[in-house]
């Protein structure tokens, strides 16, 4: 078992969060810590109602990509974990850095006028989680 820092980091198999793994698990190898890679998925919606086309599993989607980035960490089994959580991505992490050392994510670069239309998962975290966070371009 590690004796070295939790870090949470998320991804959603872009490659700005593949980025923000990659930092994650060379900050693991360099303190000996254990990588947890958290993955969020939500129904889409529109004016509230969720909007479903065809048929699909969007927790196993969500699993694979999560299983997808541990496989192209390197690092050992018992040096990581994952975990696959129903909603806003920027909740999920916070809610899974409160039992972490450092919290790590990807920033999509987006403009001012999208994060104030939409939001940001990075901005999101800075503001409510109590413990560090590294936002990697």
């Amino acid at each position: 078992m590690s004796k070295g820092p939790l870090v949470v980091v998320g991804t959603d198999g872009s490659p700005t969060s593949d980025r923000a793994v990659e930092w994650a698990a060379d900050y693991v190898r360099a303190t000996h810590g254990k990588l947890r890679i958290v993955v969020a998925w939500a129904w889409p919606q529109v004016s509230g109602t969720a909007v479903v086309t065809e048929p699909v599993d969007l927790s196993s989607t969500a699993r694979e990509i999560a299983e997808k980035a541990i496989a192209g960490v390197g690092l050992a089994d018992d040096q990581t974990e994952i975990s696959v959580a129903e909603g806003a991505a920027g909740v999920a992490l916070v809610a899974e850095s409160r039992s972490a050392d450092l919290l790590v994510v990807g920033s999509h670069g987006e403009s001012l006028l999208s994060r104030a239309l939409l939001g940001s998962v990075s901005t999101y975290c800075l503001h409510h989680t109590t413990i560090p966070v590294v936002v990697v371009r």
